[in-house]
C-alpha cells in the first residue's frame, strides 16, 4: 500500500543545554488527538528535516521521543529529543563519526539508542576513533558514560564457535577487531541489553553497567554473509532481529531470526530483502523495515532508491504496509500507535535526512 504524501509540519531546531531532565515529560502523548485528526489512515507527515544521516528513534515511557544522528562532515553525531511541534533539543552532541572510503553518504557512527531507567543507552559503530564499537549511557544531566568496548573483551576461543561463559569486560583484552555495532534492545526480564553487531555478525548480551558480556550467537551461512541488524524483544520474551544478506543483496535473501530464552535460533520471517529494523506494533503484530529492494541495473550498481518498505507479518508471509521509502534505517511505534521512521539515512547528501510519522492504514 502506498502512503499518501502529507507534509503537515516541517520541524525546526532549538537548543536547550543541560541534558534532558527538563525535556522528559515534554513528550508526544499530549498531542495524540491533534495528530489523529490531521493524519488519515495510511498518511504520513515529515516531522523533522535537514538531518545528518539519521539513525535510531526511541521513546521514553512518557512519550518523549529521542532521535540519533550519525553525523556528517558538517555536523558531528548527536542525540536529540523531538517535541510535538517537531523541534529538536540536544541531549548529547559531538559524538564521533567515521567517513568511509565510499564517500560521506556512508558515514558510520552513532547507531542504536534505547531509553532505560531514566537514561539513554546507545551503541556506536566501527571507525578509527576511541569510542568505536562502544556501548554507552547518557544520564539525565547530560553526562556521557562509556560502558563497554565491544571489540575489546576477552573470551576463550573467539572468534566464537560455541557459547562462552559470562565475560568480565574490565580487562580490555583485544580479541576481535572488525566489529560494527548496529543496535541494542533492553530485556526487562533479564535486566540486560541484547546487542547486534553487523561487523562480526554476532549477538551479545550486555549488562547495563557494561561489565558483563555474554556471547549469544554468530551467523554464517554457506554462500552468503549474514549480517545482524535491528533488534527487539518480543512480547513472548524472545529476541527478534534482522539478518541482512551480503552483496549483492539479493531480493528475498534476508531473514528475521528469533532467539528463544534458551538461545535456540529459528527463522521467523523468510523472503525478506535487506531488513534494517524490527518492531512489535500496538496491534500485537510484527513489523519489519526493509532498506531497499537490492541493487539497480546501473554500473556500478547502487542500492535501489525509494524502494524501502514496511512489512507486517501475516501468517507464514508478509504484507506491504508502506512502500517507496528512501533508504530507511530505523522505526519505532509511539504511544498513540503511529509509526516513526528515519529516511534518507545513507547514500544521500548530508542534511537531507528526515524523521517521518506514519499512521497505519
Amino acid at each position: 500500500m502506498n502512503s499518501r504524501n502529507t507534509r503537515l509540519r516541517i520541524g525546526r531546531r532549538r537548543f536547550v543545554a543541560g541534558g534532558f531532565a527538563g525535556l522528559v515529560g515534554m513528550g508526544l502523548a499530549g498531542c495524540v488527538g491533534a495528530r489523529d485528526a490531521r493524519l488519515a489512515p495510511g498518511e504520513h507527515r515529515v516531522v523533522v528535516e535537514d538531518l545528518h544521516h539519521p539513525r535510531a528513534v526511541t521513546f521514553a515511557p512518557d512519550g518523549t521521543l529521542f532521535l540519533a544522528e550519525a553525523g556528517s562532515e558538517l555536523l558531528d553525531g548527536r542525540i536529540t529529543t523531538v517535541d510535538p511541534a517537531g523541534w529538536q533539543s540536544p541531549v548529547h552532541e559531538g559524538l564521533p563519526r567515521y567517513p568511509s572510503p565510499y564517500g560521506d553518504a556512508e558515514d558510520v557512527g552513532l547507531a542504536g539508542i534505547e531509553f532505560h531507567d531514566g537514561a539513554i543507552y546507545g551503541v556506536i559503530g566501527q571507525g578509527e576513533f576511541d569510542l568505536a564499537s562502544f556501548m554507552f549511557r547518557v544520564d539525565a544531566d547530560g553526562t556521557f558514560v562509556p560502558l563497554a568496548n565491544l571489540k575489546h573483551f576477552p573470551a576463550l576461543g573467539f572468534p566464537p564457535q560455541a557459547p562462552t561463559p559470562a565475560i568480565d569486560n574490565e580487562s580490555g583484552t583485544v580479541i576481535y577487531d572488525p566489529t560494527n555495532v548496529y543496535d541494542l534492545a533492553y530485556h526487562p526480564d533479564e535486566d540486560a541489553f541484547y546487542v547486534a553487531d553487523a561487523g562480526s555478525n554476532w549477538i551479545l548480551k550486555v549488562s547495563p553497567d557494561g561489565r558483563t558480556v555474554e556471547y549469544v550467537a554468530q551467523y554464517t551461512r554457506v554462500g552468503d554473509h549474514t549480517v545482524p541488524t535491528g533488534i527487539a524483544v518480543g512480547p513472548d520474551g524472545a529476541i527478534y532481529h534482522g539478518l541482512l544478506a551480503g552483496y549483492p543483496y539479493s531480493v528475498g535473501a534476508g531473514v528475521i531470526s528469533r532467539i528463544d530464552p534458551d538461545w535456540e535460533i529459528t527463522d521467523f520471517v523468510l523472503d525478506i530483502t535487506m531488513p534494517t529494523d524490527v518492531a512489535w506494533g500496538p496491534d500485537g503484530e510484527f513489523y519489519a523495515l526493509e532498506f531497499a529492494q537490492g541493487l539497480d541495473d546501473g554500473f556500478p550498481p547502487q542500492m535501489k532508491p525509494r524502494s524501502g518498505r514496511v512489512l507486517r507479518k501475516v501468517g507464514d508471509g508478509v504484507e506491504v504496509v508502506f512502500e517507496g521509502l528512501n533508504y530507511p534505517y530505523a522505526m519505532a511505534f509511539g504511544g498513540e500507535g503511529h509509526l516513526w521512521i528515519t529516511v534518507n539515512s545513507s547514500f544521500e547528501e548530508p542534511g537531507t535526512g528526515e524523521l517521518r510519522e506514519y499512521r497505519l492504514p
